[in-house]
């Protein structure tokens, strides 16, 4: 073989072998290329989705703040109407006991505290209003029948020894009857349903003997 086909022979090798590792370098660039965009959208994919999620969360948290400061808001401005509702009613007691429909109720009212005392020696403390009515029954004949100026209507026994107490009061009524009363008082605003049921039987406390 002569020297310049040798030498061409040679030559196309050379741009073969030159060709074969360019098109191999592009196509290194090419994927190591394409790993980088994939690498970079998923580290920005992943920053997006870091960052909805805090934003989702703050947006929740402020969420339930709102629900929470909105919830504590209605339940104090109920809890206003109750009192009001309630301080009304106690003001209207006195009126009631003193009224003949209560009046009425004196002799059997009377009688169901002395029963719950027992056979005990009691004294009767009542509202001013019905301390004559109270005398004027059998049922308090010979008893220590008095008012007291602290009770808006109706009537407490207490034994004489302390160990026992009768409250038969209206003020007692009312406050035992408070939740079913609330629950009732909601409904007529529109807030709940009243689903309870109170006792109008008088409330017999017992205590140490002095």
């Amino acid at each position: 073989m002569t020297v310049v086909p040798l030498l061409q022979a040679l030559r196309r090798e050379a741009e073969a072998e030159r060709d074969r590792v360019l098109a191999g370098a592009r196509a290194e660039a090419g994927r190591l290329a394409q790993a980088s965009r994939a690498e970079a959208d998923s580290a920005r994919a992943t920053r997006v989705a870091t960052e909805r999620a805090r934003l989702r969360a703050a947006a929740e948290r402020r969420t339930i703040e709102r629900r929470r400061t909105t919830r504590g808001a209605v339940l104090e401005a109920r809890q206003r109407l109750l009192d009001r509702v309630f301080a009304a009613a106690l003001d209207l007691l006195p009126r009631t006991g003193a009224g003949p429909a209560y009046r009425d109720t004196l002799a059997a009212r009377l009688a169901r505290a002395l029963a719950c005392a027992g056979q005990a020696g009691v004294a009767v403390r009542c509202a001013p209003a019905i301390t004559a009515a109270l005398l004027g029954l059998e049922a308090g004949r010979g008893l220590d029948i008095r008012s007291d100026p602290g009770i808006r209507g109706g009537l407490r026994v207490v034994t004489l020894d302390g160990s026992l107490e009768v409250d038969d009061t209206l003020e007692g009524s009312l406050e035992r009857r408070r939740a079913e009363l609330s629950l009732a008082a909601l409904q007529d605003f529109g807030e709940v349903a009243a689903d309870s049921s109170g006792s109008t039987w008088p409330a017999v406390r017992t205590a140490a003997p002095a």
